[in-house]
């Protein structure tokens, strides 16, 4: 989930990621509303709730004619508290389900669409490109059967060099990350559904995750 201080501030680049990204540019304007309706909700909210607790310190010590106006008072205002308690909570529900269905911005150099508007003339190179599963194959590195056998289909076996190969990447991952000032951790294999909808993961790529 992106950073709302960072949307407030460049509400432009978000937008033009989205764009670029071929997804609703209106999408930043429908999370900045959202925002301000959950800022200003929370907002009534707390202002009626800090009425609701001057009063009830002084109905104790309210004279009897005093006090049966103010416990009436404090009933009203209970109700209000609650009305501006629901509306907020909608709010912020409203706010969040918003913010996750926005995409991470992309960097500025990264080239516009997806797969479909790649274009590159292989054949004017002389070259016949291969995919990640011909590629693996041909040097004994990825077994798919081995993999649907043992954890079901889209599982596989990493061997030898292939294998090799990804522990290099993970461990130059770590690498620049802690260049960067980040820390190492190994996390749960599990998480929660609400954890995976702050990664932005669950919602499009929902068809994608393994549950138990």
């Amino acid at each position: 989930m992106l950073d709302i201080q960072i949307i407030r501030e460049h509400a432009d680049v978000v937008k033009e990621s989205q764009r670029k990204r071929g997804e609703s540019v209106e999408l930043v304007d429908e999370v900045l509303r959202s925002d301000e309706v959950r800022r200003s909700s929370l907002k009534e909210f707390e202002a009626a709730r800090a009425q609701q607790k001057e009063i009830g310190k002084k109905v104790a010590a309210a004279p009897a004619d005093e006090k049966a106006k103010l416990i009436a008072a404090t009933k009203e205002l209970s109700q209000k508290v609650s009305e501006y308690k629901a509306a907020a909570d909608a709010a912020a529900e409203e706010y969040t389900t918003a913010m996750w269905k926005l995409s991470n911005i992309v960097e500025p150099e990264a080239p516009e669409g997806g797969e479909d508007d790649y274009v590159r003339d292989f054949a004017a190179e002389g070259f016949e490109p291969k995919d990640h599963l011909t590629l693996g194959r041909g040097v004994a590195g990825i077994d798919m059967e081995r993999g649907v056998k043992v954890g079901g289909s889209r599982f596989y076996f990493l061997r030898g060099q292939v294998a090799r190969m990804q522990i290099a990447m993970l461990t130059m991952a770590v690498d620049q990350a802690e260049e960067h000032g980040f820390t190492l951790a190994i996390t749960p294999t599990l998480v929660r559904p609400e954890v995976m909808r702050g990664t932005g993961f669950l919602n499009s790529h929902a068809d994608e995750i393994y549950r138990l």
